[in-house]
């Protein structure tokens, strides 16, 4: 984790605890969620982005 927090890579990271099989389910996205990257950006971001910050207002 301290190598994507250091170089920005945003994502969805997981363990695999048991073999089995994965359901996905697809949703149409909102206009006022952040995406991945800006709750990245809010959560370590050493300097903050003024235009999500105020997404969250």
């Amino acid at each position: 984790m301290k190598e994507c927090i250091e170089y920005d890579f945003p994502g969805a990271y997981v363990n695999v605890l048991e073999k089995g099989q994965v359901y996905l389910s697809l949703v149409k996205p909102s206009d006022n969620l952040l995406t991945a990257h800006q709750l990245f950006q809010l959560l370590y971001a050493k300097k903050k982005d003024e235009k999500i910050l105020r997404l969250l207002i």
